[in-house]
């Protein structure tokens, strides 16, 4: 896709990661269990959608999107 990244997004993500309370959850959990719209389908269909047109294989991102009803 072109995109640079100046930062290790990897190594970036796992020290936020490695910060949280054991008990956090992400907005998506809480909007979810609230019954609230989420951001489903930027974070998890899009990704199964770009994944599809540049045939990149996410079988985890696969089979949650599935979970969440998507029929992309």
């Amino acid at each position: 896709m072109g995109i640079n990244f100046t930062v290790n997004i990897v190594e970036t993500n796992l020290q936020i990661l490695d910060s949280l309370s054991p008990t956090a959850s992400t907005s998506m959990q809480r909007d979810l269990r609230q019954g609230k719209d989420s951001e489903i389908d930027g974070l998890i269909f899009e990704v199964v959608r770009l994944s599809r047109q540049y045939n990149l294989p996410l079988p985890a991102y696969e089979i949650i999107a599935q979970k969440f009803g998507f029929k992309g």
